[in-house]
């Protein structure tokens, strides 16, 4: 089997199926010594862009697999290098795979990256600066459009600054890691979405690093800050110029509670603190940033959000915490949503997560939850359909190495948001629709199942009439090919 699929993968004239990926990294997983530094030879050895994906993406598969026994990390970690080198490859695409696969080290095997972390690490951080080779752009009649085939990549590179942090404060490099959220802050929105997390993991670890760079910081926000957008601008344009203006409000907030004497001060840093904190609402020169910042400060206006719809109520009859209706039904929209979802749906079918596919299915669903939850406490206000994108994408990348090329979370994001609007204002009707299609589902099944049953009983009841032992093998093979189209319906 190992050899059948390595020779397709090598000939290959096109992208290989991930379930085949899953079967060498299974392979691979039960027998490490034979089949780990074979894996590693095929990688070194691929000549096409489509082996060489296809080779990282089991290498993933297999990093993201955390109950493998001592001997298969072992084997990893001498081969390892091998696969990470694949971050500086010369196309884009393999470099994004080869990042995909360094954050799923960093997240899951911290133990192998800690002697490598030095080596990797310039690399890595030269890997989240653009790439002006990679920016296109493109007339469109008066207009002309820049595409950046280069974003994906850099973007996972900042995934993997962001797990660096949170997983490996104790060696990441502090100065580079400053450096890549100043250029992060000027960067595009799904960048910047990025580098938001990496300022509240990092800021309170690394304050001298960000105490020496800090009026470096201050121009790079100031000069996204006063960035405007014509006149005639449409909704998409206005919503992503106020989501880079709140995100960089964010970062200020952030290093106000790290650096509050400086924040008072003559400073370039107590200078912008001062135009966002003491500019009255009234003033002519007042703006989107006052109202951010004040969304951002205000605890009242977080409690409020937070009690509509993440409170936890105490029971009057037993005192136990339980969990808001309104959020309860939100739960439910959302396992019901995601059970719609073809592409999770053949992610889970086909085991693409792992040995805990299963888990990392339900594990989404309070992921979610649990960003909704997150986003309206900082924001005071809904949540954009493009930040729940951006998670949906990450975490079918991360936990289960899917690339999503149908754009189906756009659609996937844009009912959650309706739900949860919905379910806010106590309104369960979609909720409870949904229940009901997926009751009526399940009925459907158990009826054609039980129809497909009674047909193999008549079959099997005339087959014995001439021939016993034959139709018992018939019997055997119809039962789980019945079974099977039972499921797939």
């Amino acid at each position: 089997m190992w050899n059948l699929v390595v020779e397709s993968a090598q000939a290959s004239t096109g992208p290989m199926p991930d379930i085949l990926a899953q079967c060498l990294a299974m392979i691979a997983a039960r027998i490490p010594q034979a089949f780990i530094p074979q894996l590693a030879s095929c990688l070194e050895a691929s000549r096409t862009l489509y082996a060489k994906s296809f080779f990282i993406t089991t290498f993933r598969t297999l990093l993201a697999d955390k109950s493998t026994e001592d001997q298969c990390d072992k084997e990893i970690k001498e081969v390892l290098p091998v696969v990470i080198n694949s971050i500086s490859d010369s196309d884009v695409g393999i470099r994004k795979l080869g990042l995909l696969a360094l954050y799923t080290v960093i997240q899951n095997k911290t133990g192998l990256f800690d002697e490598l972390s030095r080596t990797i690490q310039p690399t890595l951080f030269a890997q989240t600066m653009i790439d002006e080779s990679l920016v296109r752009i493109i007339p469109m009649g008066p207009f002309k459009k820049r595409v950046d085939d280069g974003l994906e990549a850099r973007k996972c590179a900042y995934q993997c600054v962001h797990m660096l942090v949170r997983n490996m404060p104790d060696v990441a490099d502090t100065e580079a890691v400053v450096d890549s959220v100043i250029r992060g802050v000027a960067d595009e929105q799904e960048v910047r979405t990025v580098v938001q997390q990496i300022v509240n993991e990092s800021a309170t670890r690394f304050p001298t690093a960000y105490m020496a760079r800090l009026d470096d910081l201050v121009d790079a926000i100031s000069a996204m800050q006063e960035k405007k957008i014509g006149k005639n601008a449409i909704k998409q344009e206005i919503e992503k110029h106020q989501n880079m203006l709140r995100l960089t409000v964010g970062v200020v907030h952030t290093m106000v509670q790290i650096f509050p004497k400086q924040a008072k001060d003559d400073s370039k840093f107590g200078a912008l603190v001062n135009k966002l904190v003491n500019t009255p609402d009234s003033a002519a020169n007042a703006s989107d940033l006052v109202a951010f910042y004040k969304e951002i400060k205000s605890p009242a206006a977080s409690s409020a959000i937070a009690a509509d719809v993440v409170e936890l109520m105490a029971s009057p009859t037993t005192g136990e915490a339980r969990i808001h209706p309104n959020k309860e039904a939100f739960i439910e929209g959302v396992d019901h949503v995601l059970a719609k979802w073809t592409a999770l749906e053949l992610a889970v079918q086909n085991g693409w997560g792992g040995r805990n596919t299963l888990e990392k299915r339900e594990h989404m669903v309070d992921e979610i939850v649990e960003h909704f939850d997150l986003q309206v406490r900082k924001k005071n206000s809904t949540v954009e359909p493009t930040e729940v994108e951006e998670l949906l994408v990450q975490v079918m990348e991360e936990d289960f190495s899917v690339m999503l090329e149908d754009q189906s979370e756009k659609q996937v994001a844009r009912l959650l948001c309706s739900i949860f609007a919905e379910c806010k204002a106590g309104n369960f009707a979609t909720v409870d629709k949904m229940a009901e299609e997926k009751e009526a589902r399940g009925n459907a099944a158990d009826n054609a199942a039980s129809r497909s049953q009674a047909a193999r009983g008549q079959t099997a009841a005339g087959g014995n009439q001439d021939d016993s032992s034959g139709s018992d093998d018939d019997d055997d093979s119809d039962d789980d090919d019945d079974g099977d189209a039972t499921m797939e319906g």
